[in-house]
């Protein structure tokens, strides 16, 4: 009964039998035409017994009006009523949905109606009686029960859910689905109760029906699947530890089972594994890979496998690997199975295989030595084996010992002087000795820890006899044996026998009557020291080479069966190895610096010109200005020669460092340009180039710890990434710096009078070029125009020194340049000449009168006013202590006082005077000085100013030429010098030839003993004009001077007239640096005997030695 049952009772109370049967409805509702016409009496019948309506009266009339909502719904959708039927009609009444008489009317998709339903329970009544009462309601909509009240069980208990125990089965038994107790088959255990049919898991069996419960498998047994109804026996080489194993586990490696129905696999002991899990039987029990069994003693088990030799998985010995060796020996005789592995050389030499077993016709500790009459192969498919000498196998040795002596000796006679030589023969020399250090280079390369691979490791091997390696020749057939030891000592004996065999051959020359000058035979010795340099150090570190080995020991990488610092052989080698440093790559390399260091000096004193010749092989394929590029060359070789030992142990560092090493060298080479002609220049950026180019493409076969170098390069190449910034930070820092900083471009600027300094200050500049890199200001070079003057002394300039002349303190531009140093702290050095009086206070207020207006005016402009001048005259004389610059004397006197300058004017830093002492001068050695010149250098000495003009002229001469010149200031020297020199140069200045002392020096000079001089005339003054001489009408002829005056007299005539008929040539002592650079090359060019100065030094000594004897 629904909300609306009351509206319906009402409705229903309101009906009459009229209103169904009576003829107004059946003529509206053709009751007449039905099939079954409705009878009258059971409508009456009806509508008497439900007068007051029931639930049954209001389901019927809620299933009529369903079909009534249907069909109006059909019909409003435009449905005819011919169509309304069916499953149309079926499908639009489950989708009916309203609220009817006996409640809300919907449908399930079954068609049945979701209503309410009412559970009758029969329980005991109000009046004691059973009675079927509504207990509870069904709601088919939400499918739950809405209990009214208790109900009560069959068993009396009540509640709502029915006790368990009405339900339950007993054990052993289940309930199938329709909720009937049935036995439980085989395979399955029934609890009993409510619970289902239980399949036995796996590992359990029920052999019987009817269990209520499964029993566990037995161990060696196991039952695989689920409602198994008994258990497999495990098979052999399987085992089931314990009970309700589900599977049989396989034995595991080191273990086995013989039986079925196995419980625990027997472990096999001894450290052995089988090679598969599952084992049978005590048969499969071996030694795992990498052990080997030792069954010595009572410890017998599998050991581990020594480093170098392969254990295969069994019984057996352990093998070595290919590259290895151990003494089988040593190894049967040891009670521990103790295997001393050696590294041999390389793979082919100890073969993989048997301990012991070495290439055909090696011997020795790691296959170290061929056998007796036996040579080495280093190519081809017998590579690493040793052949038997034949006949024809000593012929290579013997030609290496006797073609190279002749042809050095043939060499050593030919006569090959610089100046005979073109510019094509320099290249050709220059290249041939490039081309052999890169082949000793490529030698060293091939010591480094790279696996090379054919076919350049074929190309390589040819490097060998450059990099005295004489297997290459075979000489163990010569020999008749390969002894270390032997093969060292000929590796240490190789290049002095070569200078031997050139002392040999000069000493000849000299006992048949065809001498040679000693530097010849020095300076081919030297070419040979020099192009084997690399191959010497090489040769002589040889023996530090030590390689760790995998038995602790270490023995030498070229060498492995010499055990280092252990065996008597690597003593010896150690003990020859230090004897060969100390005689032949220390002594070269420090000659070579001595040579070097000591070159400016001795070609700025012009003493060592002379030696030109002898260090030809050092400095004559050079550059003049780039002769120490020899030492950097040798210094490069030496790297090279030594990284492979310095490396040894760190193979991962040997590449980066040998690129390093090249990549420096060629940004040196290609920042200087050193060699002499373009090509050779060329030639060596190549060289270096496919150097490196093989150095990167050989780095993949470098053979390495790959744990340790993965961790080392990671740091290594840390220094590059960070190099790239630091350089990059330094250079915007420095250029930052220099921005803000403005850096001082003048070290010393030079203050002076031109008439009573001016030569004296381009000496000065010469000398302080040749000690430091500063730069010196002075006027006749730097100034085009003097508005700059002032600026620069106060912006430009560091220090200034003031030449202290008679008329220094007179000039005006001396005076505004002294005053700005003053006014502005810049560093002022006096430098007091000769004869020099320092004014006093009225007359430094004299000299101020002496200016005049205009030039007064001129410094006003400046903002140099007469007080400032005062004040800096009074600082300079009174508060500043002068340097002593003597004018004559000694010129070791004006060096040292150039030092004193240097060092007051802040130019000589602690470092710049470490770099300069090779070059300052003693008290009895200076720039200026000479052993035995060449070109005699004299004027009107008294004079100051001229002597300057000679000793610079005497330096660009002597820097020009690079022969050995010097000025002669007195007889005493003129007597020395002459008998080795051939020029004489004068310099001509106004009055000249009214100094009596130059008058003695040029009679003593055309005068014997000695060489008759070339002379050479220079007009070094613009005023000098050439006098007429005559002999015979000379006024300074007296009538009683006695006849020696008279001789002397004629003869001090005709040297004036000898001078004034030679065409002089210009010299400007007080012109700008570039053209007195100009007036001297022209001159030198006049001095034919020194166009070529190192073959003109042979001559030089040659002659030397013939007036030695004469003087003797």
């Amino acid at each position: 009964k629904g909300s609306r049952f009351p509206d319906f009772q009402s409705f229903w109370s309101r009906l009459v039998p009229e209103d169904i049967i009576g003829p107004e409805a059946r003529q509206e509702y053709r009751l007449d035409m039905m099939q079954r016409p409705l009878s009258d009496d059971f409508v009456i019948d009806v509508m008497a017994e439900n007068a007051d309506g029931n639930s049954w009266q209001a389901l019927a009339f809620d299933c009529v009006y369903s079909f009534l909502v249907a069909i109006n719904q059909l019909l409003h959708k435009g449905f005819k009523e011919h169509e309304i039927k069916g499953e149309l009609l079926l499908k639009e009444l489950r989708n009916a949905s309203f609220t009817g008489v006996s409640g809300h009317i919907t449908f399930n998709e079954d068609g049945d109606r979701m209503g309410e339903y009412e559970l009758l329970n029969v329980q005991l009544g109000s009046s004691g009686s059973l009675e079927a009462l509504g207990a509870a309601i069904f709601s088919a909509q939400t499918r739950k029960f809405t209990f009214r009240t208790a109900m009560v069980w069959m068993d009396g208990s009540t509640g709502e859910l029915p006790p368990e125990s009405l339900s339950a089965c007993d054990p052993g038994f289940y309930k199938d689905e329709t909720q009937q107790c049935k036995i439980c088959p085989r395979g399955t255990m029934c609890p009993g109760g409510s619970s289902g049919l239980v399949t036995c898991p796996r590992g359990a069996f029920a052999n019987s029906t009817g269990m209520s419960n499964c029993t566990l498998c037995p161990r060696g047994t196991f039952a695989r699947d689920v409602g198994s109804f008994e258990c497999s026996p495990c098979q052999e080489g399987y085992e089931a530890p314990s009970m309700g194993s589900e599977t049989c586990t396989r034995c595991e490696s080191g273990s086995y089972m013989p039986n079925t129905f196995g419980i625990q696999c027997l472990p096999c002991g001894k450290q052995q594994i089988t090679l598969e899990s599952g084992a049978e039987s005590r048969d499969d029990c071996l030694c795992a890979e990498e052990t080997f069994m030792c069954d010595k003693g009572f410890d017998a088990r599998c050991k581990g496998c020594p480093d170098g030799l392969v254990c295969p998985a069994g019984l057996e010995p352990p093998l070595q690997q290919a590259g290895y060796w151990a003494d089988p020996m040593a190894f049967m005789d040891s009670s521990t199975c103790h295997a001393s592995v050696l590294r041999c050389r390389n793979r082919n030499e100890c073969p993989a295989g048997p301990l012991g077993l070495c290439a055909s016709g090696r011997e020795g500790l790691a296959c170290n030595n061929c056998q007796r009459s036996h040579y080495p192969v280093e190519d081809g498919p017998d590579t690493g084996t040793c052949q038997p000498c034949g006949d024809g196998d000593v012929l290579p040795g013997i030609l290496l010992i006797v073609l190279v002596p002749l042809s050095l000796v043939a060499i050593s006679t030919m006569k090959m002087e610089p100046s005979q030589l073109s510019f094509n023969m320099l290249t050709a020399a220059a290249v041939a000795s490039q081309l052999i250090v890169a082949i000793q280079a490529l030698g060293s390369m091939q010591q480094l820890s790279i696996e090379w691979q054919h076919p350049v490791k074929a190309l390589l091997e040819f490097t060998d006899i450059l990099t005295l390696d004489f297997d290459f020749v075979r000489i163990t057939c010569l020999s008749g044996t390969d002894s270390p030891v032997l093969k060292f000592i000929m590796r240490l004996l190789a290049c002095p026998a070569l200078c031997l065999t050139l002392v040999v051959s000069w000493i000849l020359a000299r006992l048949v009557g065809r001498p040679k000058p000693l530097d010849s035979l020095l300076n081919l010795c030297g070419i040979c020291l020099f192009a084997f340099f690399l191959s010497i150090t090489l040769a002589t570190l040889s023996p530090l080479r030590c390689v760790p080995n995998p038995n602790g020991t270490s023995s030498l990488i070229t060498d492995p069966g010499i055990i280092c610092y252990v065996s008597d052989e690597h003593l010896w080698l150690v003990g020859l190895a230090a004897a060969g440093v100390l005689s032949q790559p220390v002594p070269i390399l420090a000659w070579a610096t001595y040579a070097t260091v000591m070159y400016p000096s001795r070609v700025a004193s012009g003493r060592a010109l002379r030696r030109v010749n002898r260090y030809r092989f050092l400095f004559h394929r050079f550059k003049p200005e780039k002769y120490y590029y020899g030492l950097v060359l040798l210094l490069r070789n030496g790297l090279v020669a030594t990284l492979p030992i310095v490396t040894v142990e760190l193979p991962e560092l040997q590449v980066p460092s040998m690129g390093l090493i090249l990549l420096v060298s060629g940004a040196i080479q290609a920042r200087t340009y050193p060699w002499r002609t373009e090509t050779a220049n060329h030639v060596e950026l190549i060289l270096i180039g496919l150097l490196l180019l093989m150095l990167l493409a050989a780095a993949p076969l470098l053979s390495h710890d790959r744990d340790r170098s993965s961790t080392l390069l990671g740091w290594i190449l840390c220094l590059p990434v960070i190099g790239v910034l630091l350089v990059g930070s330094v250079a915007l820092f420095r250029a930052l710096a220099r921005h803000v900083y403005r850096r001082r471009l003048y070290g010393i600027f030079l203050c002076h009078h031109k008439g009573g300094a001016g030569s004296l200050c381009r000496l000065l500049k010469i000398l302080i070029a040749r000690k430091t890199e500063t730069r010196v200001f002075l006027d006749c070079d730097q100034l085009e125009n003097l508005d700059f003057l002032f600026d620069i002394v106060r912006t430009a300039t560091r220090s200034i020194v003031v030449v202290l002349t008679s008329e220094v303190l007179k000039r005006v531009w001396c005076a505004g340049e002294i005053a700005t140093a003053f006014k502005n702290g810049v560093t002022t050095v006096p430098l007091q000449c000769d004869g020099y009086i320092p004014p006093t206070e009225e007359g430094r207020e004299l000299i101020l009168s002496l200016w005049t207006k205009q030039q007064k005016q001129m410094l006003a402009s400046y903002g140099i006013t007469d007080e400032a001048i005062l004040a800096a005259y009074h600082w300079l004389q009174e508060e500043l202590e002068p340097i002593k610059m003597p004018r004559f004397g000694p010129v070791a006197d004006r060096e040292e006082a150039v030092w004193e300058l240097l060092g007051r004017g802040g130019i000589l830093t602690a470092g710049k005077l470490l770099r300069s002492l090779s070059l300052k001068p003693s008290t009895s050695r200076s720039s200026l000085s000479t052993a035995r010149a060449r070109i005699l250098i004299m004027s009107s000495v008294s004079d100051a100013e001229c002597l300057s003009s000679c000793e610079v002229f005497q330096l660009m001469l002597q820097a020009q030429l690079r022969v050995e010149c010097t000025v002669v200031q007195n007889r005493r020297q003129m007597l020395k010098w002459k008998p080795f020199a051939y020029y004489l140069v004068v310099l001509l200045f106004r009055g000249i030839f009214s100094d009596s002392g130059f008058a003695r020096l040029l009679l003593t000079a055309f005068s014997p003993p000695g060489r008759s001089l070339e002379v050479l005339t220079l007009i070094a003054d613009v005023q000098f004009e050439f006098p007429s001489f005559d002999l015979d009408h000379n006024p300074t002829m007296n009538p009683d001077m006695d006849a020696d005056d008279v001789a002397d007299q004629r003869q001090l005539l005709q040297a004036y007239k000898s001078l004034v008929t030679v065409l002089a040539l210009p010299f400007s002592p007080l012109a700008s640096e570039g053209l007195q650079t100009r007036q001297v090359a022209e001159i030198a060019g006049r001095m034919h005997r020194y166009k070529d100065p190192a073959s003109a030094a042979s001559r030089d000594e040659a002659d030397d030695n013939f007036t030695m004897k004469q003087i003797e």
